[in-house]
């Protein structure tokens, strides 16, 4: 159905550009809030580890996954510009949208 991950460790760059959470969902399970619900899963974790608050990141255009972050309870925060040396930037991203979750 897809894929998702949990970055266990915290930095500025997990905090502000790359995200605790990383999600993708296959096109033929899309539109089914796959992504939330396995977010949602993966917060027991989260608190076990101690990551609090938990960040998830995505872009700005992709309104399934802003959607994705809104349904598991995420709060939005801001939008970022992206910095030249980050990963993202050399993809072509330019910004982030930044979710916050209170664990």
């Amino acid at each position: 159905m897809g894929q998702i991950n949990l970055r266990a460790e915290t930095n500025e760059t997990i905090e502000r550009y790359a995200g605790h959470i990383g999600y993708s969902v296959h096109e033929a399970f899309r539109g089914h809030r796959n992504a939330a619900r396995s977010t949602l899963l993966l917060l027991p974790l989260a608190r076990q580890l101690g990551i609090d608050p938990l960040w998830i990141t995505c872009d700005p255009p992709n309104l399934a996954s802003r959607r994705s972050c809104e349904l598991a309870g995420a709060e939005f925060i801001e939008i970022v510009d992206l910095p030249p040396g980050y990963r993202g930037y050399l993809l072509g991203q330019r910004q982030k949208c930044r979710y916050r979750m209170q664990l």
